[in-house]
């Protein structure tokens, strides 16, 4: 399975559109969270930062992210990127 990281930013939003965006990112399998497998400890991304693991390239993942932002009705810039390894450092954990 490839594993994606993903950073959405949305355009003049308020918390409540972030907050949208976050439901549906879920919604797609999208999380939050990423989990330090040499460790097993799991940590917050930084904001708008999303991490995925799917059987699919990068294009379609960033797909999904385009379909989940649109769901906000802000413009959005999306990044997508495809890793063979993630390395992690300062982090906060997950409580």
């Amino acid at each position: 399975m490839a594993t994606f990281i993903t950073h959405v930013e949305l355009i003049h939003a308020s918390e409540r559109d972030y907050e949208k965006l976050d439901t549906a990112m879920q919604a797609l399998h999208f999380y939050k969270t990423i989990q330090d497998l040499s460790t097993g400890i799991v940590y917050h991304l930084p904001p708008h930062m999303y991490y995925s693991s799917i059987e699919n390239d990068s294009a379609f993942v960033l797909q999904l992210a385009k379909s989940a932002a649109k769901k906000t009705r802000r413009n959005y810039t999306a990044i997508t990127i495809k890793s063979d390894g993630i390395q992690l450092s300062g982090l906060e954990m997950v409580s």
